[in-house]
This record gives structure tokens, sequence and C-alpha cells, in this order.
């Protein structure tokens, strides 16, 4: 047995010890020591039990209205304030506010996670094929679209993409528009760590022994981008339930809605479907005689994408701090 066999054979224990507890301890730290990792993640653990199970924890129907109301001889119409049947209070048809809360995050947070997703495929695939092909025509003409995109105010072109494509076709005109408005930032940053990581010896070593850019692409490079393209999925659904909101704001939410004669009230829109965005779309008219008509749906928004944004910021903390070699799973040999 050689000298240096025996010297690792003596000491690799004992160093394999105090690396394995530096590595407990930094993850500690990383986790329960994250702050905003540790909050937004409880956030986001609770939002995605209301898309699974919130249309069971609703008190009432979100679809049920309720009328003119005759009580010890008063009479009363919608809105109702918050009291023991309604505790968040019922919008101007009578529906239950918090039924349509806990029902509406699955078709909200649905919208959301199915738009992120499809910027994060598009956005990843782009950014690869353009920082591979840097400089070339094929760069220049995904930067100048991307760019082009960009100059458009992103609610303005957001509704005018739903608008064209049938707003009363459901959710596809809102990923579609949502997608077209929201790619090109994932694909500049892709492409920036591509630029950079192409130079690598580790991509060098790969091009020399032959490997054809697929291999390389979804082997080498995208494996390295993945625990930062995990915290900007986090971000991105943040931003995207902003622009869900705004758009709700503005009267532009899923489904097109319908229009109701309220006496008393006037013209009311409102949608057949709960979701968030259609909760926001006549606060301008009844926030200030009922504000619960606002509280509540504005909390949810204003919790929902708090949750997103602290998850993403912790992610990069945690990934900064600990590392997560992706590489490693996808290339064992």
């Amino acid at each position: 047995q050689s000298p240096m066999a025996h010297y690792s054979a003596t000491q690799s224990p004992a160093a394999d010890r105090r690396i394995a507890a530096e590595r407990r301890r930094v993850l500690l730290r990383s986790t329960l020591g994250n702050v905003p990792f540790m909050v937004g993640g409880v956030i986001v653990l609770g939002l995605l039990v209301l898309v699974f199970i919130g249309p069971r924890l609703a008190p009432h129907s979100p679809y049920t209205t309720q009328g003119l109301v005759i009580e010890n001889g008063q009479f009363s119409v919608p809105p109702f304030a918050p009291d023991s049947t309604f505790p968040w209070g019922t919008d101007v048809l009578g529906r239950d506010l918090m039924s349509l809360i806990l029902s509406g995050a699955q078709q909200t947070l649905l919208v959301a996670a199915v738009v992120v997703l499809t910027r994060m495929v598009i956005g990843a695939l782009l950014g690869l094929l353009a920082g591979w092909r840097n400089e070339t025509w094929l760069d220049r003409f995904l930067l100048a679209l991307a760019e082009i995109i960009a100059s458009v105010p992103t609610l303005l072109l957001a509704m005018i993409l739903i608008v064209a494509l049938g707003i009363r076709q459901g959710m596809q005109p809102f990923i579609i528009a949502l997608c077209v408005v929201g790619w090109g930032e994932v694909m500049q940053f892709v492409r920036g760590q591509v630029v950079s990581l192409r130079p690598r010896l580790f991509i060098e070593s790969a091009i020399s022994i032959g490997l054809r850019m697929p291999r390389i692409i979804f082997g080498h490079l995208l494996p390295n981008l993945l625990p930062a393209l995990i915290s900007i999925a986090a971000l991105e659904m943040g931003a995207v339930l902003i622009l869900l909101g705004e758009l709700g704001f503005i009267g532009i939410f899923i489904g097109g809605g319908s229009l109701a004669e309220v006496t008393g009230v006037g013209v009311y829109h409102y949608s057949d479907v709960p979701e968030w965005g259609a909760l926001l779309s006549n606060l301008r008219t009844y926030a200030r005689a009922y504000t619960w008509m606002a509280i509540y749906p504005t909390t949810a928004f204003f919790v929902a994408i708090l949750g997103f944004n602290l998850f993403g910021e912790g992610v990069r903390r945690l990934v900064d701090d600990v590392g997560v070699h992706v590489t490693g799973v996808v290339n064992r040999y």
C-alpha cells in the first residue's frame, strides 16, 4: 500500500465527517435561517392547498346569489356587510366573497402557473439558441423581437391581444397573450448566461470530444441554469398575478363576464366563473361605500404576490449559499 493510500484511508473518514457537518450547518442556516424562503414557502404551500381544496373550504356556493332580505321588518339588499352568515361580506349580486376568493384561487393560480411554465419553456429554449449562436442573424433577430415587444406597454399589449383573440374563449387567450408579453426577459437572461458559460473549459471539452449542440445544451448548459430558472419562475408568478390583477381592474378577466341591471346600483359587470381578477373589475365604483369588496380581493392578490416574491428570493439565497448541482444528476458518468 502506498503512503498516499495509507494517508487517505486514515484521514478521509474524519475529513468526511467534518465536511458533512459543515454542509448540514450551512444547509440549516440557508433554510431555517432563510426568512424569505421560509415565509414564502409557507405562503406558497398554502396557495397550493387552495388550488386543490379551495372550493371545498368555501362556506357557500360561489354561484349562489342573494337578493332582497327582510329581517325584523327591515328591507336590505346586497351588497351585505360582513356578518355571521357572510364573514367577508358579499358583492352586489349577493355572492359570498369568501367563497368567491377560496374557489377563485384555483382558476387564477392555474392560469398563472400555465403562463409561467410556457414563458419559461419558450424563453429558455430561445435563450439557449440565441446564446449558443451568439452574434449571428438568429441572435440578432431574437434580441430585436424581444426589444420590440418590450417597447409596447405590457398591460396595453396584453389587453389588445386578449380582445383580439376572443375574451370569451376562456383561459386560452389569456395564456397566449401573457406569454407573448413575458418571454423576452427570460430569453435575455438565459442568453446572457449561455454567452458567459460558452468559453468555459467544460463546454470546450464537450465540443472537443465531438458532442453535438443539442447534447451540450441540454446536458451541460441547461443543468447549470436550472437553479436560477426556479427562482425566476417564482418571481414570474408574482409578475403574472400583478398583470392579471391589473387586467381585472379594467374589466378584462377570464370569460369576459356579463352585465346585470341591479336595482339601486345600475349596471354591474360580473364574472360567471370565480376568479380573483373579476372581483377587482368594479372597485372604482364600490370601494368607498363598500370597503369589504375591495379589501379581501386585493389582500388575496397581495399575499399571493408577496409569497411568490419571497419564495423566489429565498431560493436564490439558498442556491448561492448551498448550491444545487443538477449537472451531477444529469451527467452521472
